[in-house]
């Protein structure tokens, strides 16, 4: 449970960095770019997907120092406080955020503008805010139907590829060389599932996952 876990913030850090180049948000000196998303998760293809929202924040802090995030959106007074934020660095970028928020009595989340601020550990607070905008149509329909939807609107299908233990193998485009079962264990031979992932503005669609030998 644990490494499936892991694996979830890593996706959405993996669209995340995807999408950041292509995204704008209005930003201070300490916040680089801000980016949230609407998961819709598909565990099967007979029921609605289960929804999460998810925030990633670049910054030029040191991550170490970051103690908390809080979001609000005014319009519907939605608030999330997160004591516990993901925290990922690299050589020249860090970045911060959360990919399990849950709106109030599953509600959707609004489309709009919603304000950030990361507070650090001397309770410094540095503010920015990002808008979202979405297809809140996307509730409401099984896979079949979700299909058909990304399509129309023409989203950018991805592919996450897995190993038996869990472990992400690749993440990228869904490319004619990854169509088929045959042809992703022809270029991964140690993949063992795969799930596509869907990307159309903010929102975020998990197909069920598919398993390479069955």
């Amino acid at each position: 449970m644990e490494s499936v876990a892991k694996n979830k913030i890593l996706i959405s850090l993996l669209i995340f960095l995807s999408v950041i180049f292509c995204s704008c948000s209005q930003v201070s000196t300490r916040i680089d770019n801000s980016f949230f998303y609407v998961v819709f998760d598909y565990v099967n293809s007979k029921d609605f997907p289960e929804t999460r929202g998810a925030v990633y924040i670049e910054t030029t802090d040191d991550i170490r120092r970051i103690d908390s995030i809080i979001i609000k959106n005014n319009e519907s007074n939605l608030e999330w406080k997160i004591d516990e934020p993901f925290l990922y660095s690299t050589k020249e970028r860090s970045y911060t955020g959360y990919s399990n928020l849950i709106s109030a009595d599953n509600t959707k989340f609004p489309n709009g503008f919603y304000e950030l601020k990361i507070i650090n550990k001397n309770q410094e607070e540095h503010d920015s805010f990002f808008t979202v905008d979405y297809d809140t149509e996307l509730y409401n329909l099984r896979l079949t139907q979700m299909q058909q939807k990304l399509k129309k609107i023409q989203a950018e299908e991805n592919i996450c590829i897995y190993t038996e233990d869990n472990r992400i193998l690749y993440f990228g485009n869904r490319s004619e060389e990854l169509d088929s079962r045959s042809e992703i264990y022809e270029h991964y031979n140690n993949a063992f599932s795969y799930r596509s992932v869907w990307i159309a503005k903010n929102a975020v669609c998990l197909f069920p996952v598919e398993y390479i030998i069955q």
